[in-house]
This record gives structure tokens, sequence and C-alpha cells, in this order.
């Protein structure tokens, strides 16, 4: 199935194929992802309140937990808005 164009925080969306936004989601939205658990999603949320936006869907990768193979086959599922 491939992935539609459209960029949402929202969980359901990401069911439905939409991206899920780095830069918006929160945690229970990034624990749907594929080999991301709520460990790692709170991470995620983490980083961003302290480090700050994603400019880019490869920069999940800079999560501690998240590597190099892993990011890879995650940055197909995210996206970051442009504002």
């Amino acid at each position: 199935m491939a992935l539609n164009e459209s960029c949402s925080a929202d969980a359901t969306a990401l069911l439905l194929g939409a991206r899920l936004d780095l830069n918006a989601a929160d945690a229970f939205a990034f624990a749907l992802l594929p080999e991301i658990g709520p460990h790692t999603a709170a991470r995620i949320v983490a980083d961003r309140i302290a480090r700050g936006a994603f400019l880019a869907p490869h920069e999940i990768e800079r999560v501690k937990g998240i590597g190099k193979k892993r990011g890879a086959r995650i940055e197909k599922l995210v996206c970051v808005k442009s504002s």
C-alpha cells in the first residue's frame, strides 16, 4: 500500500495511510509506528521538546534508540509539515 501525500498528527490518519507529522504527533500516535513502542515514542516527544522541531524525516535518527536502519524504515511513514 502506497502512502498518500497527507501529513497528519492524528493517529487515526496514520492508520488510514497518512504520514505522521514529527512536529505535531503525540506519543500515542508515535507508538503506532512499527518498531516504536511507548518508551521510544516518549523519547521522540521528549527530544522534540528538548532540541526543537525536526526539519526533515531522516532527523528521527537523532532520537536515542533509533539508529540509521530503524530510522530509514520509519522515515517512510513520517513527515515534517512546512509552516
